[in-house]
C-alpha cells in the first residue's frame, strides 16, 4: 500500500513537472520571438519573409496579419503604417479601430506637447497637421524644450511651408516663456559638455557658454552675428568687446582686436616688460600692436586711445597686420572712385588690404560699388568680422619669380651655420649674412641652443631657436617671438613650396629608403596637393627654388635643373664639395653653401665653417665667393 501512494506521488509530480516545462518553454519562446506593444494587451512579431507584422492577443491567438509594415504607440494610441491603404501612417485605438484616417507620409507623437505631428509630402504641397489625444485638430503648439545641463531653452517648430525632406524642423532660442531672444532658426541644436551648439541654415556650428553670452550677440546685426560667433570661439575677441556690436569702436579697442588676432594666429605672448612709447596712455596690448608695427601714435607721443576709428585708420592697421602675418594679396582690381578723399598716409594701405582675400571675400571691401568712404567711423562688429577673415587667411609669404619665400632681394646671402667657442669647449650657433661679392659678413643673431633659418620674406628672417618661434628685421634687429614654448605650429611655416602655373613642387620624406632618416624627394601636385607624383628619383638636401621654368635642388655633391616631368640634368657636379643648399638664383646665378669633402671628419664636420660659392645658370663659371676667416 505504500508503494502505490509513493508511485502515485511520483506521477503526480511527474505530471506537474511536465506541465510546468511546457508551458515555461511557451513563455520561453513566446517572450523570445515577440515583443509587447506598449500599454496595450497586444504582442507583435516581424516576419522577415515579408516585411511586416503579425499581431497576438495575450494568450498567442493571432488578430492581425499581413496588415502593418511599422508600429509603434504614442498618447495611448496605435501609430501604424497600412499596407492596404498604400503604406500610409494613421491612428488606431487599444483594439486596432482606425481613430485617423490612413492618408500621412509620416506620423510622430511629442510627449512634450502630447500632440501628434502628421506629415504629408509627396502628394501635392507639403503640410503638417497637428491632433490632440482625442483626434481634434489644433494649431501647432508651443514646444519649449531645456537643454539639460544649461540654463538654456529653445522651441523646437515645424514649418509648415519648407519643404519637408529639406528639413521641416527648426530650433529658436528663446527664454523658459517661450520669448524668442533672436530670430535666428537654427536647423540643428545640442548639449555638448554643458555648453549649447547649435547649427545654423549655412551649416556654420557654434557654441555658447550660457545664456547670457548668447543675449548679448543678439544686440548685433543679423549680417555679423556667425563671424561674431566665431571670432570668439576663435578666441580673438577680448571680453570687454564682447557687447554693444554696433557700437564705433576707437583706437585702444581695435589694438586690442588686432592682438588678440595676432596671438591666436601665432602663439605670441605679450610682454609686459616692453616699454610704454606713449605720455596719454598706457595699455599692455596697444604697447605690444606699436611694438610689432601693427600701429603708431597720433603725434608728439600721444595715442589718443578714445578716438573713434575711421575707415582708413582700420585699413592701415589691417595691412600691417596682414604683412606682419605673411598673408598673400592677390592683383588689385578696385579702384576707388573717392580716393581724392584718402589720406596720404593711407592710399597704399586702402588697396593693399582690399586686394586680400579671405575665402571667397576680400578682407575689408568699399562701403558700395567702388567708394571706400575713408572717414567714415568703424563699428565694434566691422572690426572684428574684418578681423575674423584675415584670421582666417591662409598665411602665404609673397611670390618672388613664382617661388613662395625666396630669400630677401638686395646685396645680401643670408645662412645659418655653427662655430667652436674655445673658452667654454662648445659650439654656438648663429644665423648670419654675407655680401654677394664676398666684402663683408655680419652675424645676426647666436645662441647654445641652436638657431635655424625656417624661411626669409618681406624682408624679415623667420627662425627656431631654444624650441621657439621668431621674427626679426633683415639687419637682425626687431627680434619678437612669435610662437609659445610648443612651435607645432611651425610647421606651416616650414614647408616651402615652389609654384608655377600648373603645379606646386616641394619635399616630401620616403623612410623607406633612409636607415636612420628618411630620404627627400621632390614632389609635384596640383594647387590644392591632388594628383601628387615623385618629380624624379635623386634623393635631396635643400628647398625646391623655381627658376626660369626649372626647379633647382641640392643632391650630394651636386646641383640638380629638373623640368615639370622630372627629367633633369647636372649643372654642377664636383666629388670636393658637400652642398648644402642653395641660398639665392638672381640674375643668371646660382648662390650655395657647401664645405670640402676633405675637410670632414668625425668631429670636424659640425667645426668646419661654409663657403659660399656662385656659378652661372648653365653650369659654367663656378667659383668660391666667400671664405670665413
Amino acid at each position: 500500500m505504500l508503494k502505490k501512494d509513493v508511485l502515485k506521488s511520483i506521477n503526480i509530480n511527474f505530471i506537474i513537472f511536465s506541465a510546468v516545462l511546457i508551458i515555461a518553454s511557451r513563455i520561453y519562446a513566446f517572450a523570445g520571438e515577440r515583443m509587447s506593444l506598449g500599454d496595450t494587451p497586444y504582442y507583435y512579431e516581424y516576419n522577415e519573409d515579408n516585411n511586416n507584422y503579425t499581431v497576438y492577443d495575450s494568450s498567442g491567438k493571432i488578430i492581425s496579419e499581413n496588415e502593418y509594415d511599422v508600429l509603434k504607440t504614442g498618447g495611448g494610441k496605435i501609430i501604424a503604417r497600412m499596407l492596404k491603404y498604400n503604406q500610409h501612417y494613421g491612428i488606431l485605438d487599444k483594439d486596432f479601430n482606425i481613430i485617423l484616417e490612413p492618408r500621412f507620409s509620416q506620423i510622430n507623437f511629442n510627449e512634450n506637447t502630447q500632440a501628434f505631428e502628421c506629415l504629408t509630402w509627396g502628394e501635392g504641397p507639403d503640410k503638417i497637421e497637428f491632433f490632440n489625444t482625442d483626434m481634434q485638430v489644433i494649431s501647432q503648439p508651443r514646444d519649449i524644450i531645456k537643454a539639460e545641463g544649461t540654463d538654456f531653452y529653445y522651441e523646437r517648430v515645424i514649418d509648415e511651408n519648407a519643404e519637408i525632406n529639406d528639413g521641416y524642423v527648426g530650433y529658436y532660442i528663446c527664454d523658459k516663456k517661450g520669448n524668442r531672444l533672436s530670430s535666428a532658426r537654427y536647423v540643428d541644436i545640442k548639449n555638448v559638455s554643458g555648453k549649447i551648439e547649435v547649427t545654423d541654415e549655412n551649416g556654420n556650428i557654434s557654441t555658447f557658454n550660457d545664456s547670457a553670452q548668447f543675449i548679448t550677440l543678439s544686440t548685433a546685426s543679423q549680417w555679423a552675428q556667425n563671424s561674431i560667433r566665431r571670432a570668439i570661439e576663435a578666441d580673438i575677441v577680448p571680453k570687454e568687446l564682447q557687447n554693444n556690436y554696433t557700437k564705433n569702436i576707437n583706437r585702444q579697442e581695435f589694438c586690442r582686436l588686432a592682438v588678440k588676432t595676432y596671438m591666436a594666429k601665432t602663439g605670441y605672448e605679450l610682454d609686459y616688460n616692453m616699454g610704454n612709447p606713449f605720455e596719454d596712455f598706457s595699455d599692455e596690448y596697444v604697447t605690444a600692436a606699436y611694438g610689432i608695427g601693427i600701429v603708431s601714435g597720433t603725434g608728439e607721443n600721444q595715442f589718443s586711445p578714445d578716438n573713434a576709428i575711421t575707415r582708413q585708420e582700420a585699413a592701415v592697421m589691417l595691412s600691417n597686420l596682414a604683412k606682419l602675418l605673411n598673408i598673400k594679396k592677390e592683383e588689385v582690381s578696385v579702384k576707388y572712385i573717392d580716393e581724392n578723399y584718402f589720406a596720404g598716409w593711407a592710399k597704399e594701405s586702402i588697396y593693399n588690404i582690399s586686394a586680400v582675400k579671405s575665402g571667397n571675400t576680400y578682407v575689408m571691401v568699399g562701403t558700395e560699388e567702388n567708394k571706400f568712404s575713408p572717414w567714415m567711423n568703424y563699428t565694434r562688429e566691422q572690426a572684428i568680422a574684418t578681423m575674423l577673415r584675415l584670421y582666417d587667411c591662409k598665411e602665404m609669404p609673397e611670390v618672388y619669380d613664382g617661388q613662395y619665400c625666396q630669400p630677401i632681394g638686395g646685396e645680401w646671402l643670408y645662412c645659418d651655420g655653427t662655430e667652436y667657442d674655445e673658452v667654454n669647449d662648445k659650439l654656438f650657433y648663429t644665423i648670419y649674412r654675407v655680401k654677394k661679392n664676398g666684402s663683408e659678413e655680419q652675424a645676426l643673431f647666436r645662441s647654445y641652443e641652436g638657431c635655424y633659418i625656417n624661411f626669409i620674406s618681406n624682408d624679415k628672417i623667420y627662425y627656431t631657436s631654444d624650441n621657439k618661434f621668431y621674427t626679426m628685421e633683415s639687419d637682425g634687429t626687431n627680434q619678437i617671438q612669435i610662437s609659445k614654448n610648443d612651435i607645432d605650429n611651425a610647421a606651416d611655416f616650414t614647408v616651402l613650396c615652389a609654384y608655377d602655373e600648373k603645379y606646386k613642387y616641394y619635399l616630401k620624406d620616403d623612410w623607406s629608403t633612409g636607415i636612420k632618416s628618411p630620404d627627400r624627394y621632390i614632389t609635384r601636385s596640383d594647387h590644392q596637393g591632388n594628383n601628387e607624383i615623385r618629380l624624379c628619383d635623386m634623393p635631396v638636401q635643400s628647398e625646391p627654388i623655381l627658376y626660369g621654368g626649372y626647379i633647382f635642388a641640392c643632391s650630394g655633391n651636386s646641383i640638380l635643373r629638373i623640368d615639370e616631368n622630372g627629367d633633369y640634368i647636372n649643372i654642377l657636379e664636383d666629388a670636393d664639395l658637400d652642398l648644402w643648399d642653395i641660398l639665392k638664383i638672381e640674375n643668371g646665378l646660382i648662390y650655395y653653401r657647401a664645405i670640402s669633402e676633405a675637410e670632414i671628419s668625425n668631429t670636424a664636420y659640425m667645426l668646419t665653417p661654409d663657403r659660399i660659392y656662385a656659378i652661372n645658370i648653365d653650369g659654367t663659371d663656378n667659383r668660391l665667393i666667400f671664405s670665413p676667416s
